[in-house]
């Protein structure tokens, strides 16, 4: 996953849209470079569709662990 600081982030935002888009993958936007239990403070940003994906199997999990008990 390709990792950007804010600044990056709000200089180049359109071209890193099209790339998560195009190539189908996340990426991290560090907010502060200080480290707390071993990641930045940060986010992920990524498309809607894949989004979705993993909303569904999180959903799948969460039933069958339910259903488990």
């Amino acid at each position: 996953m390709d990792t950007y600081t804010a600044t990056h982030f709000k200089k180049h935002q359109a071209a890193i849209f099209k790339s998560i888009l195009k190539e189908k993958r996340p990426v991290e936007i560090t907010v502060n470079a200080v480290k707390t239990s071993d990641s930045n403070e940060s986010f992920v940003l990524l498309s809607k569709d894949e989004y979705k994906q993993l909303a569904a199997i999180k959903a799948q999990l969460v039933d069958q662990a339910t259903s488990n008990i």
